[in-house]
């Protein structure tokens, strides 16, 4: 991933984060001590962040910032399969639920297409 294409990545989830928590950019920057400009220059990968500030945005936006790493290291287009399941895997809330999920993939893993596949998964939960 090149340097440009990171931080273009970064700057859109971080405004997803904001618009998902509905902030302005006004309201974060006042938090962040830096103007709405700034971070609008963040948020569109033209402006490198640094760890330091990173961290404070994160703290405003309540995200982990392993959260973040972990999706611009392993969401990415090329990255193993196994790599970004995890990642969507974490973003399931609830146990329970993260185990069905995991109960559902290895069934279809270990079930030969012609023997139903997920159909059949699906009707046994039913």
């Amino acid at each position: 991933m090149s340097h440009t294409t990171f931080y273009v990545r970064l700057g859109s989830l971080l405004r997803e984060r904001r618009e998902a928590m509905h902030l302005s950019m006004r309201e974060v920057g006042v938090a962040a001590a830096v103007s709405w400009q700034q971070i609008q220059k963040y948020e569109q990968g033209q402006s490198a962040l640094s760890v330091e500030r990173l961290l404070t945005l994160c703290r405003i936006l309540h995200v982990e910032p392993s959260h973040i790493v972990n999706i611009l290291c392993y969401d990415a287009p090329g990255a193993p399969f196994t790599e970004r399941a995890a990642v969507y895997l974490e973003r399931i809330r609830g146990e329970d639920k993260q185990q069905a999920v995991m109960t559902f993939l290895h069934h279809l893993s270990t079930t030969p297409p012609w023997a139903g596949g997920a159909s059949s998964a699906v009707r046994e939960r039913r």
